[in-house]
Formats: structure tokens, sequence, C-alpha cells
């Protein structure tokens, strides 16, 4: 499965562990289950609700790497070129790499970094470029709530951005 390493939270860096159960529901994905601030994590043992073991998964919202900004997360939304922006872009940049402002107005401040890759993101291929995968989805009438095979002849696994594949 995927490794997915954590940062912060109690685990001291452990990867997540995959599949895990928080409050007897199994998860095999990060969530944002059981937050008020939308920061996703991940259990680090198979049963949160015995080990209490975590760490939030990477994310914009925890840091940025290279760039000018020294490691500092995304601020959003943010002002680039007049225009606001809640998650990461692609725009200004022909390189298809995704940044955002470590501040609320680049224009103003040039600060930025680029975004790390999250465990939910479409990372290579596709038509959505790096936008996040939505679970769960529903593909052929069916709903997957991790990425699938289905569909596909070739044995790479999926997953679609929107809510309705079929749409």
């Amino acid at each position: 499965g995927v490794v997915v390493p954590t940062y912060f939270g109690n685990a001291n860096g452990a990867a997540c562990h995959f599949p895990f159960t928080f409050e007897g529901r199994s998860y095999s994905a990060c969530t944002t289950d059981g937050r008020s601030d939308d920061m996703l994590w991940c259990s680090t043992t198979a049963d949160y609700d015995t080990d209490h073991k975590f760490g939030f998964c990477p994310s914009e919202r925890l840091y940025t790497r290279d760039g000018n900004a020294d490691g500092k997360p995304c601020v959003f939304p943010f002002t680039f070129e007049g225009r606001s922006y809640s998650a990461c872009t692609t725009d200004g940049r022909s390189d298809g790499y995704r940044w955002c402002a470590t501040t609320a107005n680049y224009d103003q401040d040039k600060l930025y970094g680029f975004c790390p890759t999250r465990a939910d993101s479409t990372v290579t291929g596709g038509n959505s470029a790096g936008e996040l995968c939505v679970f769960p989805f529903t593909f052929l009438g069916k709903e997957y709530s991790t990425c699938t095979r289905e569909g596909r002849n070739d044995g790479h696994l999926w997953c679609a951005t929107t809510s309705n594949f079929d749409r």
C-alpha cells in the first residue's frame, strides 16, 4: 500500500497504518474526521481507539518545500496577480509545479513555497493537474472510498476528483 510519512502528532514521524480504526470505523486514507481544523491525519497503528498514536499527513497547510518562505505553510486565501486562490495552483508557472503564497498577498510580499504531494492527491497522469481525490466517489454507479483499478486494464490505481465520475 501507500507509505505516508506523518508530521507532528505523537508518533514521532511513523508512517500511517492503513487501514486503521477510529471511533469504530475503518479508514484506508488520511482523514479530517474528528478534527475541527480540517487537518488531514492518520493513525500510525491499526487501532487508534486503543493506541491513540497519530500524525498529520503531508499537506500544504503544514509546510511548503523550496521557494523563498523557509518552509512556512500556505496561507489561504492568497492573492496572486489580483486573483484570490483558496488552494495550491500552477498558475504563473510553465513547469506544472503546484505552489502557494505563504502570506495573504503574494503580489505584495512575493513569498511562496511549493506544495508537498498529498497522500490524497492525483500525482501522475490523469486530467486533473494534481487535484485532490474526492472520497467517496461514484464510478459506473458504484461508490468507492479508496483508489481503484476498476475501469483500467494497466493495473494502475486511480481516483476521481469529483464526487461523481459518471457525471
